[in-house]
C-alpha cells in the first residue's frame, strides 16, 4: 500500500521521503522543509531550548538535570570569580577541555573569554599571577 503526503498528496518514494528516528514522516521532502521552516519562524522559544538541549547532549554529554544540577552546585556563580553572569541574557558557560573533552565547571563570560585569551596555558596563567605579584603599584596605590 503507498504512502502519500498529507499537505501535497504526492506519493512517498524513497527519492522524495523523509525519514527522522528511523521513521517515514508523513510528508515529502519539500512540504516537510515547508513546514520545518514555518515552524521554526513561529517556535522560536521553542527552537531555542531544543538547540539548548541538543548542545547539552552532543557537545558537552550533559542533560538537563546534569546542567540544573551544575549550576546549583555552583550557586549560579562562575568557577573562578564566584559571581554571576554579568552580561544580560547570557548564561554562564560550560567550561571543558579542549582535548579531552571533560566538562570542568562553569565560568562567566569575562571568565571564560580570559581563559581562552590565555590558551588555557597553566605557565602562561602563573606568570600572569606572578607578574602580578611583583608590580609594585597593583595593590599598594590603594
Amino acid at each position: 500500500m503507498a504512502n502519500y503526503c498529507r499537505d501535497c498528496n504526492t506519493e512517498l518514494l524513497a527519492m522524495n521521503s523523509v525519514y527522522l528516528g528511523g521513521r517515514l514522516k508523513n510528508r515529502c521532502r519539500s512540504c516537510y522543509n515547508e513546514y520545518q521552516k514555518e515552524w521554526r519562524k513561529n517556535n522560536p522559544e521553542s527552537r531555542k531550548q531544543s538547540a539548548k538541549k541538543n548542545v547539552l547532549k552532543n557537545f558537552y554529554g550533559l542533560s538537563e538535570v546534569d546542567h540544573l544540577l551544575m549550576i546549583e552546585k555552583h550557586m549560579n556563580a562562575c568557577a573562578i570569580c564566584r559571581k554571576p553572569e554579568s552580561v544580560p541574557g547570557k548564561e554562564l558557560a560550560i567550561d571543558h577541555n579542549h582535548i579531552t573533552g571533560e566538562v570542568r565547571g562553569l565560568l562567566c563570560h569575562k571568565c571564560n573569554v580570559a581563559l581562552g585569551m590565555l590558551n588555557e596555558d597553566e605557565d602562561l596563567i602563573w606568570n600572569m599571577l606572578e607578574y602580578l605579584k611583583r608590580t609594585t603599584w597593583s595593590k599598594k596605590t590603594a
